[in-house]
């Protein structure tokens, strides 16, 4: 038995060597097809200029649904309706403003503020 045992194992220089062998087989095997490849790589054609891509499909408008949803745009104001800045300010319109006119409140809130 142990005869048998004994030449079913091999030493690890003997597994080294097979797999150097096997390893020299693959390179020589791959060797040849790389060969093989650039002949004809070599035998063929150069490069070609790039073609055009053709359109597979007519190109469509794509409709919106919130299309219709957009106003028109609003005229530019006319000369009428622009009113000067700074007369705006000094014109008293009578608007409230939390119960007060805008500038009586301004200047109640100056006094409280400021006064002991």
């Amino acid at each position: 038995m142990k005869s048998a045992a004994a030449s079913q194992i091999k030493p690890a220089e003997e597994r080294e060597l097979e797999k150097v062998a096997f390893y020299r087989k693959e390179l020589a095997r791959k060797r040849k097809i790389a060969e093989e490849s650039c002949k004809i790589a070599l035998a063929g054609k150069g490069p070609t200029a790039p073609v055009a891509p053709k359109h597979m499909t007519k190109p469509e408008e794509f409709k919106f649904e919130t299309d219709a949803r957009i106003k028109a745009p609003h005229p530019p104001p006319t000369v009428e309706e622009v009113k000067d800045f700074a007369s705006c300010l000094r014109s008293d319109t009578g608007k409230q403003v939390g119960g007060i006119v805008g500038m009586e409140c301004f200047f109640e809130f100056v006094q409280k503020r400021y006064t002991c």
